[in-house]
């Protein structure tokens, strides 16, 4: 069905209309402003309208990291409205699904995997996930590690902390414990300040552990803030206890904090 405008050349006339065909052309809004028998047509704006498809998101995940002799290694690609899908990674991998699965990965099918998805308009979008696959080995831990609390008085203690050499992190986990064998996880605090700690890394493939000690020492200076400060007065006594104490001015002393008070 077509839709049609009418504009008026004459106000006293309105059988003298113009009937524009909406279909054919743009259509011209606008403003008729009556002057002596006459009429102004003013253009406000034109519209076209166009089907507008929003840009494809893609979203790349697995199920690693992953133990090697792990039975499969899953791909995932949720970012939706995809019809179509291509991966490509590792060993000339290549799959056209949306989620496939590679049985019994060898320790090659460790790296990253891309995925390129299409809508139903042909819009493209990419992503990329990297996976990794771990052979246990030897561990070796540093016998002793000096450890300061962080800004909040708590740190977290990571594998990376502890551990001498390059591993894969990921698989591994840190229990820290007391003197009388209480388990504090993986995070020490103000509380143990100048105490021996024991910690043990374990690798979560196959259950190997090392162990080492840590000495809680904190080492950060206390942080001072202070408050910029504008007064108009008759003296030339700066002096913080001065400005303090017979000026009342609060601001006259940085504010201090320690991480292990």
């Amino acid at each position: 069905m077509k839709k049609f405008a009418h504009f008026y050349s004459n106000f006293n006339r309105p059988d003298k209309s113009v009937l524009i065909d909406t279909n054919t052309r743009p259509f011209f809004m606008s403003s008729l402003i009556p002057r002596t028998g006459f009429c102004l047509l003013l253009p406000l704006f034109v519209c076209f309208l166009k089907p507008i498809h929003a840009q494809p998101v893609a979203l790349a995940s697995s199920n690693a990291p992953l133990c090697a002799g792990a039975s499969e290694l899953q791909l995932f690609e949720t970012g939706g409205h995809a019809i179509t899908w291509h991966w490509n990674g590792p060993n000339n991998f290549t799959s056209s699904a949306q989620n496939p699965v590679i049985q019994q990965p060898p320790l090659s099918a460790a790296g990253i995997y891309f995925v390129t998805i299409s809508n139903a308009q042909g819009q493209t979008a990419s992503a990329f996930v990297e996976v990794a696959i771990h052979q246990p080995g030897t561990l070796s831990c540093n016998d002793l590690v000096f450890i300061s609390p962080g800004d909040n008085g708590i740190t977290e203690i990571l594998p990376q902390t502890v551990l001498q050499g390059s591993y894969d992190f990921d698989f591994y986990t840190v229990e820290v414990f007391t003197n009388t064998g209480e388990s504090l996880g993986n995070e020490v605090s103000c509380a143990f300040q100048g105490q021996t700690l024991r910690y043990r890394v374990t690798d979560i493939c196959d259950g190997n552990a090392c162990w080492g000690f840590l000495k809680i020492d904190d080492k950060k200076p206390p942080k001072m803030v202070c408050s910029e400060l504008i007064y108009t007065c008759a003296t030339s006594n700066y002096a913080p206890e001065y400005m303090f104490n017979e000026l009342g001015i609060q601001e006259a002393y940085p504010t201090v904090s320690d991480n292990c008070q």
